[in-house]
């Protein structure tokens, strides 16, 4: 996982995404693994893949306002305005601080 983290800050998405699977194979409950394929996947324009995966990271901790303002931006690369706007809406609400998600 943390290897994964490092390929996806050093544009290796790829890889990322590789060692991300592994660790979402290990454990399925992994919400930060999913994020983390999601920007992986988010960096190679695969912005559906993103979203499924930020869909699966919001299932298992939806209080995490980063899952949903990253999601949002996914949804804006694709075109889904409104989307994008109820799931930086809804990010919002979980800061307490105020938030850009574009």
């Amino acid at each position: 996982y943390n290897r994964g983290i490092a390929y996806k800050q050093l544009g290796f998405y790829e890889e990322a995404i590789a060692d991300h699977s592994k660790a979402i194979e290990l454990n399925s409950d992994f919400s930060n693994a999913y994020n983390n394929r999601a920007l992986s996947y988010h960096g190679l324009g695969l912005y559906e893949e993103a979203i499924a995966d930020y869909d699966n990271a919001i299932a298992l901790e939806a209080d995490k306002g980063h899952y949903w303002r990253n999601r949002s931006r996914a949804k804006r690369a694709l075109g889904d305005r409104d989307g994008a706007i109820r799931d930086c809406d809804h990010a919002k609400t979980l800061y307490l601080v105020p938030i850009n998600c574009y």
